[in-house]
């Protein structure tokens, strides 16, 4: 996902373990992306649906510019599979309502390795936590 041509963006630091940075590099390299733009587009999902929960985080990105609406958030494809997905700027912008596809660029990239990617739609019962956060 391309950052936001209207906001600045900062250099951050991120402390892993050599490990860590080399499987990252090697992720990022296989989603035809960058660390940056990995990380930026992971976040972004992440602190919109902490957000979506947490008035005090909802607040704060208010208070930092961080409150346009995002659609993806609440589906259960959003986060990193959004960097591949064929739908992931109409879905953010509320114009596609369905789930993940991969988008022609990636499933090429598969194939050329011997690969093809299948996805598929299962409705699955499991227990999960649900937070919120309320007033008292």
């Amino acid at each position: 996902m391309p950052r936001p041509k209207s906001r600045k963006t900062v250099q951050s630091v991120l402390h892993l373990s050599a490990e860590q940075r080399e499987a990252l590099k090697s992720i990022v390299s296989l989603n035809l992306t960058t660390v940056s733009e990995y990380l930026f587009a992971v976040t972004d999902v992440a602190m919109k649906q902490q957000a979506d929960i947490c008035p005090l985080v909802n607040q704060s990105n208010g208070l930092h510019g961080i409150d346009e609406p995002d659609h993806r958030i609440g589906k259960p494809c959003a986060g990193w599979p959004c960097i591949k997905c064929a739908h992931e700027h109409s879905c953010k912008n509320g114009d596609y309502t369905g789930l993940f596809e991969m988008d022609a660029e990636h499933q090429a990239f598969l194939v050329a390795r011997g690969y093809k990617a299948v996805t598929t739609y299962e409705t699955v019962t499991m227990t999960v936590p649900i937070t919120k956060v309320e007033p008292l």
